[in-house]
C-alpha cells in the first residue's frame, strides 16, 4: 500500500492496530510494517487518498495486500518493476514484496484489504498464492473476472453485511485462482518458493529494508554496496548474500532495474527531456541510460515513449 497519514481503518480495528517495526538499533525509518490483525477475523479495511503528486513511501509488511482504485491514476514501483495504475484497477501485493508509487496530478482515492490469507483459505488455495513471485495491477480490459472479486471482496469485508465472512472467503479463493491464472509463468514460483530466491522471511527482510527504502527513495543519488550494508548494519559481504537470496538478484542488478523502470515512466509521465530523466534516475551519461534502457526494455527511450503515448 502507498502509505498516507490520511488513511484510516473502515473496521472496528483503528489505526493503533498498524505498528511499525523499525528492525535494528539505528533504522527507525526503516520500511517494515506489521499488521496486528484480529484474531477472531483477521483483515482490515482501509480507505486512503493521495492528495498531491508526490513519491509514495516505500515499504514492505507482512499481510497480504488488495487494493482498489475508484480514481486517479499514478505509478507503482512493485519489487524493481514499474505499473501505471488508472480507476478501476486492483492490485495484489503479497507480504514481504517491496513496493512504492507515484501519484500523477489531482488526488487519487483508493480502498486496500489487508489479510491474513492463511488463516482465511485452505492450504491448497494459500499455495497457489505463494506461487505468485510478485505483486501486479489489475486493469478492468485485460482482468475484468479478477477485478470484479477484488470489488466484491473488499465491498463484503467493508459493508458486513450478514454472511460477508463466507462472502469474503468464497471472493478470496477465487481471486488468488485467478490471478494465479493470470501471472505469466516467468513471473512464478514453486510453492516451496525455490524460484531464483530463497523463501521470504519477515526478520531478513527487516534486515534489508532499510537498503530496499535507499534504493528506491535515494535512486538518483550515488549509492555504494558499502553504504547500503552498513545502512542494514551489515558487512558488504552479509549483505550481498543476504540480499541476493531474499530477492533473487544481486543489489546492483536491483537497483539498475530500478532506475530503467523509474525512467521508463517518467518518459510517459512527464514531458521531460530525455537527458534530464536519465540523470535524475541515477545515471551519469546518456549512452549508458541508452545502453541499460535499449537491454531492459527492448527498445530506445525515444521509442518507448512515442509507443507507450499512443
Amino acid at each position: 500500500m502507498l502509505a498516507s497519514p490520511a488513511m484510516r481503518a473502515r473496521t472496528t480495528t483503528n489505526r493503533s492496530s498498524r505498528s511499525r517495526h523499525p528492525g535494528r538499533p539505528g533504522s527507525e525509518h526503516a520500511a517494515f510494517e506489521s499488521w496486528k490483525l484480529p484474531e477472531a477475523w483477521p483483515l482490515v479495511v482501509v480507505d486512503w487518498t493521495m492528495d498531491r503528486p508526490r513519491q509514495g513511501h516505500f515499504h514492505l509488511h507482512d499481510a497480504l495486500e488488495i487494493g482498489w482504485c475508484h480514481s486517479g491514476t499514478g505509478i507503482l514501483i512493485i519489487e524493481g518493476t514499474t505499473h501505471a495504475f488508472g480507476p478501476g484497477d486492483v492490485t495484489l501485493i503479497p507480504p514481504l514484496v517491496s513496493h512504492t508509487g507515484f501519484g500523477a496530478a489531482g488526488p487519487s482515492r483508493w480502498t486496500f484489504a489487508f489479510l491474513d490469507h492463511r488463516r482465511l483459505l485452505p492450504a491448497s488455495a494459500d499455495a497457489r498464492l505463494r506461487a505468485l513471485a510478485r505483486g501486479t495491477v489489475f486493469t478492468p480490459k485485460l482482468h475484468a473476472r479478477i477485478c470484479d472479486l477484488g470489488r466484491t471482496l473488499i465491498e463484503e469485508a467493508a459493508a458486513r453485511r450478514d454472511l460477508h465472512r463466507d462472502a469474503v472467503a468464497a471472493s478470496l479463493a477465487a481471486f488468488v485462482v485467478e490471478s494465479v491464472r493470470a501471472a505469466p509463468r516467468a513471473d512464478r514460483i514453486s510453492a516451496d518458493g525455490d524460484r531464483d530466491r530463497g523463501t521470504r522471511s519477515v526478520e531478513r527482510m527487516r534486515v534489508i529494508a532499510p537498503a530496499l527504502k535507499a534504493m528506491a527513495e535515494r535512486h538518483g543519488e550515488p549509492l555504494s554496496i558499502t553504504g547500503l550494508a552498513h545502512a542494514c548494519r551489515l558487512s558488504p559481504a552479509q549483505f550481498r548474500r543476504i540480499f541476493v537470496d531474499q530477492m533473487g538478484v544481486a543489489p546492483k542488478q536491483h537497483l539498475l532495474a530500478l532506475r530503467v523502470e523509474i525512467a521508463a515512466s517518467r518518459l510517459v509521465a512527464s514531458d521531460d527531456g530525455i537527458a534530464a530523466i536519465a540523470l535524475a534516475a541515477g545515471f551519469d551519461s546518456l549512452s549508458a541510460f541508452n545502453r541499460q534502457f535499449a537491454r531492459r526494455q527492448g527498445c530506445s527511450p525515444r521509442e518507448w515513449r512515442a509507443r507507450t503515448r499512443g
